[in-house]
């Protein structure tokens, strides 16, 4: 599995993670002016962190279950407006991932339109393909150690993939979500695909052997909305209509803390 180390100012007292997902650009019912807004609250936050987790590009191809023939751009022109999108805030893009969306192409014709956007903002050494780990290291804990200059670095840990599985109920999300970590052990998960905005908390017991002792940890789980208006494939299955306001999860700088607000 991939990691990515991301290093941030030790002067920065707290940051927002904010994840872009499920936008689905391109697609008839795909809502501009609410991913506008978001775009801009990123834009004005000098402390933000973006993920790009997934079917940013709606990608419908004559054979997928969305209609090729309802698309409002051409695939092209989706890589064209998403990178230009994207462009004002490349370098607060830490990390990005393939949706299942954006397969279907890699599928057909073999090109990972994703990595290819990446590629256009001169950010390829962020994206993480399938998924992967993230490791964000920021402000300071404010306790000096024996032999070090400045105290070490806060670090959060944060385990990330776009998602196949989950079916857009509140319970198949949590499911989905609880899932991850048997894939490996973070401070946060985050998962897209459902369109569900959800968030929790979980704890566990961290064990170690060498000292014969357990650490209790907390650990926060994200899954994110998606930026669509009602209506295609969505109503004909009878699926909720989705919320477009994601969780933006808040990282402490100053002691070990996340937070996640809508």
């Amino acid at each position: 599995m991939r990691c990515l180390r991301v290093e941030r100012p030790r002067e920065w007292k707290d940051a927002r993670l904010y994840v872009i997902a499920d936008e689905h650009i391109g697609d008839a019912h795909h809502d501009s002016l609410c991913l506008d807004k978001k775009l801009k609250q990123i834009r004005d936050d000098d402390r933000a962190l973006v993920i790009v987790n997934g079917d940013l590009l709606n990608c419908a191809l004559k054979n997928s279950v969305s209609d090729v023939y309802c698309e409002q751009m051409t695939l092209g022109e989706q890589i064209e407006y998403a990178t230009k999108l994207l462009e004002p805030i490349k370098d607060k893009i830490i990390a990005g991932t393939i949706g299942n969306h954006e397969y279907r192409a890699f599928k057909d014709v073999g090109i990972d339109v994703m990595k290819v956007i990446f590629a256009n903002l001169g950010i390829v050494d962020r994206y993480l393909c399938e998924g992967g780990v993230i490791y964000i290291r920021m402000g300071q804990n404010g306790k000096y150690t024996h032999g070090r200059k400045f105290p070490p670095k806060i670090i959060y840990s944060v385990f990330v993939t776009h998602g196949g599985r989950g079916g857009g109920s509140v319970g198949s999300t949590a499911n989905a979500l609880a899932r991850m970590p048997s894939v490996c052990d973070a401070d946060i998960f985050i998962h897209s695909h459902t369109h569900t905005a959800l968030s929790y908390r979980g704890g566990y017991y961290r064990l170690d052997p060498y000292n014969c002792t357990c650490t209790f940890v907390d650990r926060l789980f994200v899954n994110t909305a998606a930026m669509l208006g009602y209506g295609g494939y969505g109503m004909r299955c009878e699926y909720s209509p989705s919320s477009k306001k994601s969780p933006v999860i808040t990282l402490n700088g100053e002691k070990k803390e996340v937070e996640s607000t809508v």
